[in-house]
């Protein structure tokens, strides 16, 4: 694990950098229950057309969200 760098940080930078930290914990929270719903699905899965449904909506989700 790396170092955090401490230097003195100007308002912007750090405003941006909290920005930062915000989303990338959303897109965390986001891929997690992404992840949820597909171990549910292959547990639960009767098809493969479920299978093949649930990857075209989790393609556009990630999409949306990239």
């Amino acid at each position: 694990m790396a170092i955090p760098n401490l230097l003195p940080k100007s308002v912007e930078e750090s405003i941006a950098e909290l920005i930062q930290s915000i989303a990338l914990t959303a897109l965390a929270h986001i891929l997690n229950v992404e992840g949820e719903k597909l171990q549910k699905l292959v547990a639960l899965a009767s098809n493969s057309e479920d299978l093949l449904r649930f990857q075209r909506e989790l393609a556009s989700v990630l999409q949306a969200v990239i």
